[in-house]
């Protein structure tokens, strides 16, 4: 019996010290170095990924990582996530290959895993080499192509900024969606797709978490932050349960300005979910991730966030209207509403992005917001070669349920003579041809060609795609016999708004906005508007005399700003606001009498706005 207790005990002792040694051993190589993994989607349901590394069963030694401080590598948070997107594979790692791509290996150090199992994941043919890696990781800085995407261009612009980036920090406004437990949902900037978040996880959570903690902060004390206003910084709060809205800006727009555009950024969520879809998600899963819902829809956010600084539309809180002849757009008018079909809620006609007319039940207007995100899918997607048929939720008609948009552009069939057949069959590549003999002697070719005009057709039967198409088709062979494109084309052509008409010398850019109708017109961009650049800095300047204007108690009528570049006017009264661009060498005097001859010549043209829209 002493010698059976003997042995126990001796087993005892080498159990304990196999303990001590294996603890000494994960000490030792508590660094995690995931290199090499990259997860990237084409368009396709399966994940295509590489990695050598080697891991655990998803837990972290928290010890280590406290242990190590902060870095540029510190950017995986939620290692779980990773390692059973490893394990599902079921393979084995390959730790030779861990040598073929010494910069991915920067990104994963910091890591300390335990008990580690081997894994192995099998390398595309994309990504065998570095140099192919390095390419598609610095396309990130091109925009979306969306005529063709590729894997070179999924990725958005300055996509391949992260937080520690210098130049990250740099831009001048910034704008972050998160949940009310703290979970990123969108950022302008940083790629937040579920695929890619991988490399800025651990730094961004950080983030999100402070913004929540200040949030929360006001909460507890029955209170609601709003701004935030340092030396050089604007920080506004929008709390939209569950989600938080924050914007930090250095621009000149006031906080009423940017509150405005994250209210856009709100709706633009509830586009594609319902406030009822989105309130009992976080009810049922607090920590739910929003990003694997709106996976897909990060292009559009990105589009309304760069049209708030180059779109008066999001400024005027109105609808760009499309000039046109009141008898032509009354025309128009009549087809679509004898010819729409009986599950119609909506008939919009839109010409690029302008407003060419619509159709509507009685008392059942459409909200400027809800025509703004409506337009901005339109505009957003490429919708040019096929029909599309998807669920939208407009917030300000019913934010509790969806509609159905049918959107497609229209096509043009136009008559060619056999002279002039050559010539116009290598003007439009694009286009089908198809040939038609009208007579012994001579041949006439018809072409079918793409229009920039756009119907939308908003059903609430979410089976009435046939029929909305079947709609289009009769609109659009109506159009053609009619004329109406050509007609269309023409009027552009000669009614096109231009500061020429106004005769109004030193003028350089005018919009004028019907506060009755809820729209406005604007001129032609010409030098030196038609850049880019300048447009902006005019638009900031609009923006500023805006805020001058609605921000002041007592009512004033006139603002104005002068500086190098342009003097700029603002006129608003109860019917219109007019905003105006002199020339900087103008006295004020002058351009305030300019001011009013061009509000006179505004209000005499009666083509500028949507009167009166067809009724069903």
């Amino acid at each position: 019996m002493p010698n059976i207790f003997k042995e126990n005990l001796n087993k005892k002792e080498k159990e304990k010290d196999n303990k001590r040694e294996t603890s000494l051993i994960s000490e030792n190589n508590s660094e995690f170095k995931l290199s090499n993994f990259l997860l990237f989607n084409t368009g396709n349901s399966n994940l295509i990924s590489t990695a050598t590394t080697t891991t655990t069963n998803a837990t972290v030694n928290s010890n280590s990582i406290s242990s190590v401080p902060p870095s540029d590598s510190d950017i995986i948070s939620n290692i779980r996530e990773i390692n059973e997107c490893l394990i599902n594979k079921k393979s084995t790692i390959n730790n030779s290959s861990s040598s073929k791509y010494p910069q991915t290996t920067k990104l994963f150090n910091n890591f300390s895993i335990d008990s580690p199992i081997n894994l192995h994941i099998d390398i595309n043919s994309e990504f065998s080499s570095e140099d192919n890696i390095k390419r598609i990781y610095n396309s990130s800085i091109c925009d979306y192509d969306k005529e063709n995407l590729t894997p070179y261009n999924f990725r958005k612009k300055y996509g391949n900024e992260d937080l520690t980036s210098s130049n990250w920090i740099k831009h001048k406004k910034h704008l972050f969606i998160l949940s009310n437990s703290g979970k990123p949902i969108y950022s302008r900037y940083i790629i937040l797709l579920v695929y890619y978040i991988i490399f800025n996880n651990y730094l961004l959570f950080n983030k999100y978490l402070f913004i929540k903690a200040v949030i929360s902060f006001y909460n507890a004390n029955n209170d609601e932050i709003s701004c935030i206003n340092t030396s050089t910084h604007k920080i506004v709060f929008l709390i939209k349960n569950p989600l938080y809205l924050v914007c930090v800006s250095q621009t000149n727009e006031t906080k009423e300005q940017l509150k405005i555009q994250l209210l856009y950024l709100y709706n633009q969520v509830l586009f594609n979910i319902t406030s009822v879809q989105l309130t009992k998600i976080f009810h049922d899963r607090v920590n739910f991730d929003l990003r694997n819902l709106l996976a897909g829809t990060e292009v559009y956010m990105d589009e309304l966030v760069k049209k708030f600084s180059i779109d008066a539309s999001y400024l005027l809180k109105s609808i760009r209207c499309l000039k046109l002849n009141n008898d032509l757009r009354n025309k128009i008018g009549k087809i679509l509403n004898n010819y729409h079909s009986k599950n119609i809620l909506y008939g919009i006609l839109t010409y690029n992005d302008k407003l060419i007319n619509i159709i509507r039940p009685k008392k059942q207007s459409v909200h400027p917001l809800d025509m703004h995100l409506i337009i901005n899918m339109i505009t957003s997607s490429s919708f040019r070669s096929f029909e599309s048929w998807s669920p939208i939720c407009l917030p300000k008609y019913n934010s509790r349920g969806f509609l159905y948009a049918y959107v497609s552009y229209l096509n043009c069939i136009e008559q060619f003579n056999s002279s002039n057949s050559l010539e116009s069959s290598t003007s439009s590549t694009s286009s089908t041809s198809s040939t038609s003999p009208t007579s012994p002697t001579s041949t006439s070719y018809s072409k079918i060609l793409k229009t920039d005009i756009c119907l939308a057709l908003l059903s609430p039967d979410k089976n009435a795609f046939f029929e909305l198409s079947k709609c289009r088709k009769k609109i659009e062979r109506i159009f053609n016999k009619s004329g109406i494109f050509n007609k269309i084309k023409n009027s552009i052509k000669k009614n096109e708004l231009d500061i020429s008409d106004i005769g109004i010398p030193h003028l350089r850019h005018a919009i004028y906005k019907s506060t009755k109708y809820l729209q406005f017109v604007e001129t032609k961009r010409l030098p030196p508007y038609d850049n880019s650049t300048c447009y902006r800095r005019l638009l900031r300047s609009y923006k500023y005399l805006e805020s001058k204007i609605h921000g002041y108690k007592k009512n004033l009528k006139f603002s104005y700003i002068l500086d190098k570049n342009e003097l700029s006017l603002l006129w608003v009264s109860d019917d219109f606001e007019l905003f105006v661009s002199f020339s900087p060498f103008i006295s004020k005097t002058i351009a305030y009498n300019n001011l009013l001859l061009i509000e006179k010549w505004f209000r005499k043209e009666n083509n500028l706005f949507i009167t009166a829209s067809e009724i069903f």
